[in-house]
């Protein structure tokens, strides 16, 4: 599901970028772990995996990532040098925990950025899972 996740959100990191009046960065998932995570988190639940959206710190950079049955799940880390998709045991050194610091407002449009999408998800779904 993390594979799969990451190639649908590969498409829509432009968009987000530009909605915020940004360029596309060279690494497209810069600044989207938030956002991408929330999405991750929905995803699994959806499937019926329980899966909570964390914020905190990779390495030493602000980052989001989905913690999921013992596993960290972070489709975003190649901003940081890693894989575009890492899967590991939580814990894990690299990634703390820690408060959500990003505004209200932003933390709410979060959520509405992914509602925005999840038709095109469904519909993504329906002809790349079995």
């Amino acid at each position: 599901m993390a594979e799969t996740a990451r190639r649908f959100l590969e498409g829509i990191w432009p968009d987000w970028h530009r909605q915020r009046g940004m360029p596309v960065p060279a690494i497209a998932s810069t600044g989207t772990c938030g956002r991408s995570a929330v999405f991750l988190a929905r995803a699994l639940r959806e499937a019926g995996h329980p899966a909570e959206a964390c914020q905190g710190w990779f390495l030493a950079q602000r980052h989001g990532w989905v913690a999921a049955r013992g596993l960290i799940l972070d489709i975003t880390a190649d901003q940081f040098g890693a894989p575009p998709v890492l899967i590991c045991p939580d814990p894990d050194p690299r990634y703390r925990p820690g408060p959500d610091t990003a505004d209200p407002a932003f933390q709410a449009a979060r959520a509405q950025d992914v509602a925005a999408i999840w038709d095109r998800w469904r519909a993504f779904t329906a002809t790349t899972l079995p």
